[in-house]
């Protein structure tokens, strides 16, 4: 039980609300795509894009495609690598795996006295930030990697840096120099932690690439506003892949919370905890991916039909398309469950359970996760209110080029009466509800449950200042 202004689970409400009101402020002034810095980018990347379009497609081709194109993540363009939305997540990813390294690596072993707040907790997400963007800066401009490359070598991170903490405990350096400073121990972790990340990064990346075929990774659909704004196939060899390390980092979690064969000494307990570990999160890779692995993505097939007039007819079909994100995004949301229970709650009405309440802590966490991901990201209407993404098909114009499209029609079909060139009309609308689902899910996403870990874990440094 915590002591201070505050007792569980009053503290660990207070903090969750913290975390989340930091999380959502940090999203409204970078991240909101409406006249927040994604939106100046996007409205930058359109504008490079119409000059550069203008001379090859025409002026009228240029200012439908730029604005489409400009929103476009770097799944499959390439002309700005740093102001993509998925790019952003990076940097997420990234801080978290500095937290991890400032905070938990470099953690004295035994602490005399809690640290000073809220200058720890200041300084600590400062350090975390700061180098978190500075890591995304130097590997988009100097070693010139892609959004997916850097997020790909994040999760790597992700699942390597804290098993020093959590299943090895500090092994071999805590058993043979358990006087080393802590920053010259965190430094040796880290030094260590990235250069496992390197290798696995480069493993998992040669195994996308070599298991894959060109129109899988940069499969691009058949039609305007789906082909530029939402993707069908593309970006599915690297979505496997990182599903697959997010279940082993989730399986780490599970492990290090009901923390099993307490009896063994290191490294032989954190090497069947590893493996234990790995072996939960490939399991539960494979029944998720079964149950969640696809999604119905908009397609239309587009047929000339000539009456009167060559009319281009649309018939909008949904499709049945592989989707391991959302797989990723589904076992990211029991992580972050697990992280709420055990850091912001203390292990509150669980810890005193001994192994069947830390078991219980698991089962909850999986039905709150559950929940969680089902009513806020899964449903779109929640998604787009917490993103606010309905509005940039205002913004952006792409509703009433649409609208646009649908008067063509309606006017095609007063002169030639036929259901179909109604259903023509109305089908970029479609397109453009799908696109702005998309960018909900994805938005909602990074900051509501990616970012949501990363502010949560800063948080974990301020030991839940000012409520505690």
């Amino acid at each position: 039980m915590s002591e201070g202004k505050f007792k569980q689970p009053w503290l660990g409400v207070l903090s969750l609300f913290t975390v989340y009101a930091i999380s959502y402020l940090a999203y409204a002034v970078f991240l909101n795509p409406v006249g927040r810095l994604l939106s100046k980018l996007v409205v930058g990347n359109a504008f490079l894009l119409y000059n550069l379009l203008s001379t090859s497609l025409g002026s009228s081709m240029a200012a439908v495609i730029a604005p489409a194109l400009a929103m476009r993540n770097a799944e499959i363009t390439h002309l700005y690598p740093l102001g993509y939305p998925l790019d952003w997540m990076a940097v997420i990813v990234f801080g978290i795996i500095w937290f991890v390294a400032i905070a938990v690596l470099c953690a004295p072993l035994e602490r005399k006295e809690q640290p000073k707040q809220p200058q720890t907790g200041l300084i600590v997400a400062a350090l975390s930030l700061i180098l978190a963007f500075a890591t995304f800066w130097v590997l988009g401009t100097f070693f010139q990697m892609k959004g997916y490359e850097m997020l790909l070598l994040g999760t790597c991170g992700f699942l390597v840096f804290p098993i020093w903490a959590t299943l090895l405990h500090y092994w071999p350096i805590a058993a043979k120099k358990p006087d080393m400073h802590p920053v010259a121990r965190g430094a040796i972790f880290t030094v260590a932690s990235w250069v496992i990340t390197a290798v696995l990064y480069w493993v998992i990346n040669t195994l996308a690439w070599s298991g894959a075929k060109f129109w899988e990774m940069y499969n691009v659909g058949g039609n305007l506003f789906t082909t530029l704004l939402q993707p069908s196939a593309p970006f599915n060899h690297y979505d496997q892949w990182m599903s697959l390390l997010v279940a082993i980092i989730l399986g780490v979690n599970i492990i290090g919370l009901v923390n099993p064969f307490e009896g063994k000494s290191q490294p032989v307990r954190g090497i069947i905890n590893l493996v234990l570990a790995a072996v939960i999160g490939v399991i539960l890779w494979f029944v998720f991916m079964m149950l969640l692995g696809r999604t119905p993505q908009l397609f239309v097939l587009k047929v000339s039909v000539t009456t009167i007039m060559t009319i281009t007819v649309m018939i909008p079909l949904h499709i049945s398309m592989p989707s391991p994100g959302n797989v990723t995004v589904y076992l990211l949301c029991i992580v972050l469950v697990i992280l709420i229970i055990r850091y912001l709650f203390d292990m509150y009405w669980f810890a005193d359970k001994g192994v069947r309440g830390r078991v219980m802590a698991v089962a909850v966490s999986f039905i709150v996760g559950t929940i969680l991901f089902f009513a806020a990201i899964a449903y779109s209407p929640v998604a787009m209110a917490l993103s606010l993404a309905g509005i940039v098909a205002d913004v952006s114009g792409l509703q009433a080029l649409a609208y646009m499209e649908l008067l063509q029609y309606l006017g095609i079909a007063a002169l030639v009466p036929n259901p179909i060139i109604i259903i023509s009309g109305i089908t970029p609308l479609l397109e453009v509800q799908a696109a702005m689902e998309h960018l909900a899910t994805v938005l909602t996403f990074g900051w509501f449950v990616l970012s949501g870990i990363m502010w949560l874990l800063i948080y974990v440094a301020f030991n839940h200042w000012p409520w505690k």
